[in-house]
């Protein structure tokens, strides 16, 4: 079977995120149109898990570990997302190295680029449900008015449930 090429995405979005509340921010979509010809659009919404981005959990381009890219041999338009905070989506506030978690510190962050422990720049926090339903909210809006569709399934692993669930 021929293999469908992806089409990234940067979606517009109001943040609602308490680190870059009210920011214009960019999410990050990849798209594979698998309708056939002549086919209703099925439209699919992957979502990852909190410790691996979208495109390493649902698109490795690896031989034949891409389910997004299995999905769309099968029919379906396949989108992936990133939350804020993972993968190609913005990290509000996680470029600073004293922000990460203080007793990560000494372990994975010095010498390099740390040369010292450090208080926190934003010892707020970056995200929360809301934000994240917001998010996933936008792209499904996104996925409705680009393809014309009324329904879009959500799939997603792990902590994608807390986002998909509600």
């Amino acid at each position: 079977m021929a293999t469908i090429t992806p089409k990234d995405h940067l979606v517009e979005h109001k943040s609602t995120g308490p680190a870059n509340r009210d920011d214009s921010v960019k999410l990050f979509v990849r798209e594979y149109d698998g309708t056939k010809p002549n086919k209703p659009r099925k439209a699919v919404l992957m979502l990852h898990g909190r410790s691996v981005p979208a495109l390493a959990g649902l698109d490795l381009q690896h031989g034949k570990y891409s389910w997004a890219q299995s999905l769309a041999e099968d029919g379906c338009d396949v989108f992936i997302m990133d939350l804020q905070g993972s993968g190609r989506s913005p990290h509000p506030k996680m470029n600073e190295p004293c922000n990460a978690n203080p007793a990560l510190h000494e372990e994975l962050l010095i010498p390099n680029p740390l040369s010292a422990t450090c208080s926190p720049k934003y010892p707020y926090q970056l995200n929360n449900s809301q934000s994240d339903w917001d998010e996933l909210d936008t792209v499904v809006e996104f996925i409705r008015n680009r393809h014309d569709v009324q329904k879009v399934a959500l799939a997603g692993w792990s902590a994608a449930s807390f986002q998909i669930g509600p």
